[in-house]
């Protein structure tokens, strides 16, 4: 959906194209994903990931259906991001009715959960949420959605503890780095300061050209084209120009679509850069 966004600020000539086609995206995803895999006559809220796998009670891992913090925190910064292309307040508030509908089933008072079942309650046996990135990116989207209407002042302080907990961490993990910059954008003070020099440390690793799970490597990408910083972008494109040609001739499979899609996005990542009149958040 972003890249619609992206192809829609690059062609203006063609905006109410991509902007509808974004649009139809938003509407098949959660009519697929905001609703329960099978007919089990649960309370389904959110957003499902949509694993083949399903049942009432997910796991601890990755098997099986549910939902996850990262997916949503994703999902809510897209419709935010077609919201404010398409100048349409309807999509912006279906974020802000999100956050308000699952934010009291991922927090915990200690942190934000990774993973919840597709009814949204708590994993049987899973262990309470401790501070990590999961509530930075909640803080970071809440206050993004916060910025166009005076909403959310309870989800916003249930976190502001945590995030003062949290210290500055990097990864030279490709999706790690990559996330790490894109948060990076809106946040200020000393750890994100931490955060940027540890991070330029990790460029030449986490962009190592890895094609087993190419869209890992594309996430990477993705973050090191979004400070604006000539050296991180000169990197990128040029690990990105080598494994293009390997890109284009993938044949379907299991991931060739989030491979087509990261790869898209990181060819032109427009769509996930800050915008101008969006607030600093400070991370000190």
């Amino acid at each position: 959906m972003i890249n619609f966004v992206t192809l829609a600020q690059r062609l203006p000539g063609r905006r109410e194209e991509f902007l509808g086609a974004a649009r139809l995206l938003i509407e098949e995803t959660t009519r697929v994903l905001g609703r329960p895999r099978q007919d089990e006559g649960v309370d389904f809220v959110g957003m499902r990931i949509g694993k083949v796998e399903a049942r009432r009670q997910s796991d601890f891992g990755m098997e099986y259906d549910g939902m996850y913090w990262h997916y949503t925190v994703m999902w809510l910064f897209a419709l935010l991001r077609y919201a404010r292309a398409a100048n349409d307040n309807a999509y912006l508030q279906r974020a802000i009715d999100l956050v308000e509908n699952v934010h009291p089933r991922f927090f915990d008072g200690n942190g934000i959960r990774w993973k919840l079942n597709t009814d949204a309650s708590p994993i049987v046996g899973f262990s309470r949420a401790r501070p990590s990135d999961d509530a930075l990116s909640a803080y970071i989207l809440y206050q993004l959605l916060a910025a166009h209407k005076e909403v959310l002042e309870k989800p916003i302080s249930d976190l502001v503890p945590v995030v003062e907990r949290l210290p500055p961490r990097v990864t030279a993990d490709p999706l790690g780095f990559g996330l790490a910059y894109w948060k990076l954008q809106w946040l200020t003070g000393s750890k994100a300061n931490a955060e940027r020099r540890d991070l330029h440390y990790l460029a030449n690793e986490a962009l190592a050209p890895d094609m087993s799970l190419p869209f890992r490597l594309y996430g990477a990408i993705i973050g090191a084209k979004l400070p604006r910083d000539p050296t991180l972008e000169n990197l990128a494109d040029n690990v990105l120009n080598r494994v293009a040609p390997t890109q284009l001739k993938q044949a379907y499979g299991p991931h060739s679509a989030i491979n087509k899609v990261m790869f898209a996005a990181a060819l032109d990542p427009l769509g996930f850069q800050r915008l101008p009149d969006e607030p600093d958040i400070p991370f000190i």
